[in-house]
């Protein structure tokens, strides 16, 4: 079966696209580092939501009298389904950081290295060291019987040899039954972005969240993860974050984000500005600001996954849509009929 869809264009920028975040400025114009909101309504801002916080951010070192700089960024992403009409399937964040401007007190070695023409573009960008979380694990799991059946059937007897002949059919059937666990996967890993080729450190981290196939109600509500960074020797010049969620809702909710993406049509938020020469607001991690190397062990205390969705028949999630307060369908849209299929 073939089915068509128009994708409308039209809406972009408007309302459904309110929230993106911009980096404050301070009364001479220049911009205020390590803003706390890092990512604003990603996409359909009235049923769909994905908003992201840095409320930690400590700048040190690798250890007690190093010039390495280290750098720790605590990060939170709701995940707010504002309709039960629609549920996130698929949820990827991913943060890249980059140098940008001048090196600071490296800037002397960074001079040198651009006359000689010894470094690349990437040769300052922050490495990822540790994060989490880290690896693929599995939460709030569920289970459902699995059967599998097998049958054969013979309609054969034997004559003399080496001759057969037909005759009445046997069958004969087997049934197996097990248990199968499942449950919403989070994933965490390290990615190689930009460079043209030229980059031999990580400097991204990515998380992806995959629902619960089970119970097909979306994925977690809130997760917390952290990221920790190495920095050039003597490097304390500024560095930025470049925050991107992406997701799959419905197949028609996701062509027509790629197409809007494609034509440059939905606004993006300003990259997060670091500065390791500005003080940040203390956390408990900042009595290990010089010797940050050190919290590696410790970091997976960071993350944690809460998950806000009700497991039942309200939670379930109807394929069938309904009318919203003001009597009106949702974007005049149906979701994914049983089929995955979605009509206007």
């Amino acid at each position: 079966m073939v089915t068509e869809f128009e994708i409308t264009l039209s809406r972009a920028n408007n309302e459904e696209y309110e929230q993106r975040i911009l980096n404050e400025r301070n009364e001479d114009g220049n911009v205020v580092p390590h803003r706390v909101d890092t990512i604003g309504t990603d996409w359909n801002a009235k049923y769909m939501t994905v908003k992201g916080r840095m409320p930690v951010v400590v700048h040190g070192f690798e250890s007690q009298g190093s010039d390495v700089g280290y750098s720790l960024a605590v990060f939170e992403w709701q995940i707010v389904r504002n309709s039960n009409k629609r549920r996130f399937r698929k949820v990827t964040l991913e943060v890249v950081f980059e140098a940008d401007g001048p090196r600071g007190k490296a800037e002397g070695d960074a001079e040198r290295m651009r006359s000689k023409g010894t470094a690349s573009r990437t040769y300052w960008d922050p490495e990822v060291m540790a994060f989490a979380p880290d690896g693929t694990a599995w939460y709030q799991r569920s289970q459902r019987e699995v059967v599998n059946k097998t049958a054969w059937t013979v309609d054969l007897k034997a004559g003399y040899a080496p001759f057969l002949s037909a005759g009445p059919q046997y069958a004969w059937s087997k049934s197996e039954s097990h248990t199968c666990t499942e449950g919403i996967q989070v994933s965490g890993e390290r990615a190689f972005v930009g460079g043209e080729g030229s980059r031999t450190r990580a400097n991204a981290v990515r998380w992806t969240l995959l629902e619960n196939p089970n119970q097909v109600t979306g994925v977690s509500a809130l997760i917390r993860t952290a990221v920790l960074l190495k920095r050039r020797p003597k490097d304390d010049g500024r560095f930025i974050g470049i925050v991107k969620a992406d997701y799959e809702i419905s197949k028609y909710q996701d062509a027509r984000r790629s197409a809007l993406l494609a034509l440059g049509k939905l606004p993006k938020n300003e990259p997060i500005v670091f500065d390791p020469n500005v003080a940040t607001e203390k956390s408990v991690w900042h009595a290990n600001s010089n010797a940050l190397a050190a919290i590696v062990p410790d970091l997976k205390k960071e993350f944690s996954l809460v998950s806000l969705e009700l497991i039942g028949d309200e939670s379930s999630g109807s394929r069938d849509e309904e009318p919203d307060e003001e009597g009106e369908v949702e974007d005049g849209l149906v979701d994914d009929d049983d089929d995955g299929n979605e009509t206007e």
